[in-house]
């Protein structure tokens, strides 16, 4: 059980975001995540820009999740983001992701890290589950859905 209630705020939760390239994607999270948790968020913008650099974080299906360890946050975050029309980020499957899930996470907290990292590949492997996530209109249905996908 993850837990989503402790990582998770409606502040984090984007409905079609603005940006449609992958490094404007990842300031406009970065920037979101770094004024909800007072975190500098151009450091926030590098340090996610370079764990893409290492291999595209869209893992397919519609679904990316952009992920950070980091020493500038001691806890745990998660912004999602939903885009109907959907955005190129270079997914392994060449499609472009309606669905995005930004892990950033300190440095020490690995064991909950995998732990949010394994929920959320279960979660998404269950279809009603993520047919709701898609289907979302609004920020709380978004939010409700990640909270009764548990």
């Amino acid at each position: 059980m993850m837990e989503y209630k402790k990582y998770l705020s409606r502040e984090l939760i984007l409905l079609n975001p603005k940006n449609s390239d992958k490094k404007g994607l990842l300031l406009e999270f970065a920037e979101q995540i770094g004024k909800k948790i007072d975190v500098d968020s151009s450091k926030l913008h590098k340090i996610l820009l370079d764990r893409e650099s290492l291999g595209s974080t869209g893992i397919g299906h519609g679904v990316a999740i952009p992920h950070c360890k980091t020493d500038i946050y001691d806890n745990i975050s998660i912004l999602v983001a939903l885009s109907k029309e959907g955005i190129n980020f270079d997914s392994i499957d060449g499609k472009p992701v309606n669905l995005f899930f930004v892990i950033v996470a300190s440095s020490k907290s690995q064991a909950s890290y995998f732990r949010v990292l394994s929920n959320l590949s279960r979660m998404l492997q269950n279809s009603s589950s993520f047919n709701k996530l898609l289907e979302s209109q609004t920020v709380d249905d978004l939010y409700n859905a990640l909270i009764e996908s548990e």
